[in-house]
Parts: structure tokens; C-alpha cells; sequence
């Protein structure tokens, strides 16, 4: 692994052919305008947390991040981080995006992405908890009982977007693919939902959609 920075504000953080294994969770909490996170390859850049409940969060200090070309099993929680991508990653683990006190709307950007839910936690809801504005392309994402609702929960907040093409959800029999609340926009494109499930309530198995414009 290698640091670099372009300016005392810009990090870039090289995984090149590398398992780094981290024990303990991280906070990223310095004032920094873009972080990124390359590595060489999903199969040879992998960050692994001990614990998959345990992982990074990034603060509204941090104005963009990129992840790119690894591989991931853990946590991550962005709170009021303008831009957020993820580019050919591969994730096991879980992922929360808020806008906390931004005046303006943060962008999440997931493409090329396959995700797998996983948590040690009881009771975790969905495997991604998302309320920004958020665009999904070409990506694979499989639910997975550990959650007992859904593999992406959506709140819209009535201002925010959510944008899917070409992409793929798996519910595992076990939860509903999609749970969209209060959204703003939704556009769906040549996607497949697949083994969505809704064990309790009269909801949908596939995708829940309620109050949205």
C-alpha cells in the first residue's frame, strides 16, 4: 500500500496487489477535499475488516470519494459527503449514505459494482440504508437473511433521486429487493429483481414503493 497526496487536501491511497486486514473501525475525521481509493484489480487489492460490522465512516470534512478496483468486506457509513463513487468494487459487508446537514444534495454513484449483504449485527434492516441522491449502473446486488427487509432501503426525503439501469437484485428468498420511501424521483431501466420476499406485512416482495411523487 502507498499514500500520496496532490495537495495538503487531495489523498490518494494505492492498494496494489495487497490483502490489508484492519481490526479495529476507522474515522475519517480531517478536513480533506477528495480522497480516493484505487487498487489493481478486484482479485488482488482486498480490504478486510475482522469483523464485517466494523468498517469506515467518512464525515460531511470530506468532500468527495472514489473507490476503485477492489475488493471489500466491511462497513461503510458517509455522512454528508458530497460526492460518493464506487467503480468496479466488489463489497461484502453493508453501506449507509446520508445527506446529515448538507445544504445541497450529495451524489452517490455505484457502477460495475457486485455487493453482497452481510452483517453480524441482529435485526439490521437493509443492507444498504441510502438517502441521497443515488445512481446505479451495470451492478449486481444479493440480499441475504442476516436482514430482515431489504437489500436497498431508500428514504427520499422527498428531495432526493434514485436512478437504476442494466442492473441486478437478488433478494435470497428472504427480503424484498427494493424499499423506496418519500422519493423525490425513481427511474428504473432494464433491471431484474429476482427471489424478493416480504415474510411479514402485506408489502411488496420485489419492490415497496410508498409516498413517493
Amino acid at each position: 500500500m502507498s499514500l500520496s497526496t496532490s495537495s495538503t487536501n487531495d489523498i490518494i491511497i494505492n492498494i496494489d496487489k495487497t490483502s490489508i486486514s484492519l481490526h479495529n473501525h476507522i474515522e475519517i475525521k480531517n478536513h480533506l477535499n477528495n480522497i480516493t481509493i484505487v487498487g489493481s484489480s478486484k482479485e488482488k487489492s482486498i480490504i478486510k475488516f475482522d469483523d464485517i460490522s466494523m468498517g469506515f465512516t467518512f464525515y460531511n470534512n470530506v468532500k468527495k470519494i472514489k473507490i476503485t478496483n477492489l475488493t471489500i468486506y466491511g462497513y461503510i457509513h458517509f455522512e454528508g459527503v458530497n460526492e460518493i463513487e464506487f467503480e468496479n468494487v466488489v463489497f461484502y459487508g453493508t453501506l449507509e449514505a446520508n445527506n446529515g446537514k448538507n445544504e445541497y444534495n450529495d451524489n452517490l454513484k455505484l457502477t460495475n459494482i457486485i455487493f453482497y449483504g452481510m452483517t453480524s449485527l441482529k435485526n439490521k434492516k437493509a443492507c444498504m440504508d441510502l438517502s441521497v441522491d443515488t445512481e446505479i449502473n451495470n451492478s449486481y446486488f444479493y440480499g441475504s437473511s442476516s436482514f430482515t427487509e431489504s437489500i436497498i432501503y431508500f428514504n427520499g426525503d422527498d428531495k432526493f433521486f434514485i436512478y437504476i439501469t442494466d442492473s441486478y437484485f437478488d433478494g435470497a428468498y428472504s427480503i424484498r429487493c427494493l424499499d423506496l420511501q418519500h422519493v423525490k424521483t425513481c427511474n428504473i431501466k432494464g433491471s431484474t429483481f429476482e427471489k424478493g420476499s416480504c415474510l411479514t406485512g402485506n408489502d411488496g416482495g420485489y419492490i415497496n414503493i410508498f409516498n413517493n411523487e
